[in-house]
């Protein structure tokens, strides 16, 4: 009786968690290629890999865009509104005869081609949102598509968790520092 009961709580537990996972994974279906996008406004670009040489082949150079009603939240300090969208455009880069990213003399690298987007979307707590927080992850081919194979939004919402003193959003100064 005892072993029945322990299997019938344990097998309750794993389908609340089968469902609370795909719940998450659902609820960032959800989110849309933002149409007002072209008004947004570059507040940062960056070579993918940044301060870690290890990093360089794999040459990408990254913008990050906000609507300016979002840097002027930043610029007042603390969390970011619901509401909030970033999109992070990825580009793979120009390459030298050995395919090695060519860059120029301040370390910055060309665009080649356009790779796809990523989306960050701010949203009202809800029962689908992680138990951290209200950001919501989206990845988006070149032609604006969802990208099912790409980002996972477990995956990006584990590293975001890192920058969480900061909103969960990495560049968070670089949109302070947009507006000055």
């Amino acid at each position: 009786m005892v072993r029945l009961l322990l299997a019938s709580v344990v097998i309750s537990a794993l389908s609340l968690t089968v469902a609370l996972a795909s719940n998450r994974a659902v609820a960032n279906d959800d989110i849309v290629f933002p149409a007002n996008y072209s008004q947004f406004v570059l507040y940062a670009t960056y070579n993918e890999a940044g301060n870690r040489p290890e990093l360089l082949a794999t040459g990408q150079l990254r913008e990050l865009y906000a609507s300016r009603a979002t840097l002027e939240a930043a610029k007042a300090g603390g969390p970011l509104p619901d509401g909030t969208v970033l999109v992070r455009v990825r580009y793979d880069v120009a390459r030298d005869a050995k395919g090695e990213p060519i860059q120029d003399a301040q370390g910055q690298m060309s665009k080649a081609r356009l790779l796809g987007f990523g989306v960050m979307e701010k949203r009202a707590r809800s029962p689908n949102s992680h138990p951290e927080g209200e950001w919501r992850y989206r990845g988006f081919t070149a032609d604006r598509q969802p990208n099912h194979d790409g980002i996972q939004p477990e995956a990006c919402f584990a590293c975001h968790l890192t920058a969480k003193h900061r909103d969960f959003v990495f560049s968070y100064e670089r949109l302070v520092s947009a507006n000055k």
